[in-house]
């Protein structure tokens, strides 16, 4: 029976991604604590199922498949959640959005197995996390501030400033990595040779 518990969590972090986007009220101090609770919850789940994937010997794809949803699911529930509460325009949330079904589709299609983990690509995945999340957390931290503080940072040009470099930090390596999928797919479909190829497999619970 252990050996189901990483799928678990992983399917976990789905729900509580979910859940989020039902609780979550920038007016409300209660729902949005509770709100912030649940995504911080999913997020701890990141940390830990795949870790107790590959101490229990039970990775597989199907967990990295899983692994790869819930990741986006927490994602988008953010992005969608901001843009309900009117804090994020709805243009950049359908980009956002947009990029992380796209780039999975475009690896759901891939003839081998599709997880970058060196070079460029690796580094990549590692920046576009950081700056997503740090672009993300933003917008909790404002919202924090106004309710318990009083302070509205939506008002500070320099607040907005920081926002938008992240956020062009965020737009411009998601779509230069998706652009590098794209190439990966079209040089398989093309039949070349992809002995040089920089993906190989990688944890997933």
């Amino acid at each position: 029976m252990h050996r189901y518990l990483p799928n678990v969590l992983t399917c976990t972090r789905i729900i509580l991604s979910g859940l989020f986007l039902l609780w979550y009220s920038p007016e409300d101090p209660q729902r949005f604590l509770v709100a912030t609770g649940l995504i911080f919850a999913a997020h701890v789940t990141d940390h830990i199922d795949g870790r107790l994937a590959r101490l229990l010997r039970v990775t597989n794809k199907r967990g990295s498949i899983l692994d790869g949803l819930a990741d986006r699911a927490v994602y988008i529930s953010l992005v969608l959640g901001f843009v309900a509460t009117g804090e994020l325009n709805p243009a950049v949330g359908w980009l956002v959005v947009f990029r992380e079904v796209m780039l999975y589709g475009v690896r759901l299609m891939r003839n081998t197995e599709w997880y970058p983990i060196t070079g460029v690509f690796r580094r990549l995945a590692v920046i576009h996390g950081i700056s997503m999340l740090l672009w993300l957390f933003t917008y909790l931290a404002a919202d924090a501030a106004r309710l318990f503080l009083g302070v509205n940072y939506y008002s500070s040009i320099a607040f907005r400033i920081a926002q938008t470099g992240l956020l062009l930090v965020v737009l411009g390596v998601a779509y230069y990595y998706l652009w590098r999928n794209l190439q990966v797919v079209w040089a398989e479909g093309s039949g070349k040779d992809q002995t040089s190829n920089p993906y190989h497999s990688w944890r997933e619970s």
